[in-house]
């Protein structure tokens, strides 16, 4: 459990409307994505005024609102339903808003009472421990105390997923429709496994694979989101001034800075064609445009 001096975040969202059907229901993880190829050598004859075709990544923030919450803990962007879901820490609700900032709707909160815990949106029909969970569907993972809990707070007489991952601090999550996995993020502070991504069977909740992402991103408050178009790995963190991708077997894709307006990111929610739903440890909510996660 956490005790911040004065406010805290993370994030995810909630929502429904998608139609797709889950890419396996044995519980089985696939076969990991072989390796990328090696960059194969320039040309010696290249002009030596060449200049990089690829332009680099700018994120843009216009747009945001105050929830008026007080800390947030949790959070997610549903683009279908265009709803934006804050969890403030500790809270009772999980709290719905529209785009522009007004508020519409509760679910209540499942499980114990947590700081450390995320929301994160079903990019389809799948299946997650014993229950049959609809595309938008909310999984709401808390990471309190001892191993991550998956609850579905909007699937009624379901049964938590009990993962075999973490140490009262797993503060992200999303799950990986090519890959049928779950992924969960751990911060930096159990002696043990801090600043860890691990990926989870989806029905026994064991661990398939883990990477440390240290040295290079310090998770505090933070969260990680799956680019549905990708399968990449998005994370952010209150410690850090970029937003981190990473490949699903942890190599570093890059990592693309923050407008100087948004700071100390506690939560992450993605939406299509590159528009993101950030939450802060001050409780203010940003939507950035801008990065490299397209519409599939």
């Amino acid at each position: 459990m956490r005790f911040p001096a004065l406010t805290l975040l993370a994030l995810a969202a909630c929502g429904g409307g998608m139609t797709f059907t889950d890419a396996g229901s044995d519980g089985e993880p696939p076969d990991a994505a072989a390796p990328d190829a090696d960059l194969a050598d320039a040309p010696t004859d290249a002009p030596t005024d060449a200049t990089p075709t690829d332009a680099p990544v700018v994120l843009t923030s216009a747009v945001g609102f105050s929830p008026g919450l007080g800390s947030l803990c949790g959070a997610a962007y549903d683009h279908v339903t265009q709803r934006v879901w804050l969890h403030p820490c500790s809270g009772a609700s999980v709290h719905a808003f529209t785009v522009g900032g007004t508020a519409a709707g509760t679910l209540a909160r499942p499980g114990e009472a947590a700081n450390d815990v995320d929301v994160a949106i079903a990019p389809a029909a799948i299946i997650v421990g014993t229950n049959a969970v609809a595309a938008g569907g909310m999984l709401f993972i808390n990471g309190e105390t001892s191993v991550a809990e998956v609850h579905l707070p909007d699937t009624a007489s379901s049964t938590p997923l009990v993962t075999a991952f973490g140490a009262s601090h797993v503060v992200g999550g999303g799950y990986h429709l090519g890959r049928s996995t779950l992924f969960l993020l751990q911060d930096n502070v159990p002696a043990t496994s801090a600043n860890t991504v691990a990926e989870l069977d989806r029905v026994t909740g064991a661990v398939v694979n883990s990477f440390s992402i240290a040295p290079v991103f310090n998770v505090s408050y933070g969260d990680l989101e799956v680019c549905a178009s990708s399968g990449n790995l998005f994370l952010v963190s209150s410690v850090e001034t970029t937003i981190a991708e990473l490949t699903p077997s942890g190599a570093l894709v890059a990592e693309y800075p923050l407008p100087t307006s948004v700071s100390a990111v506690s939560g992450l929610g993605l939406g299509p064609d590159g528009q993101a739903w950030l939450v802060g440890t001050s409780g203010q909510v940003w939507r950035l445009d801008g990065l490299p996660c397209a519409a599939q």
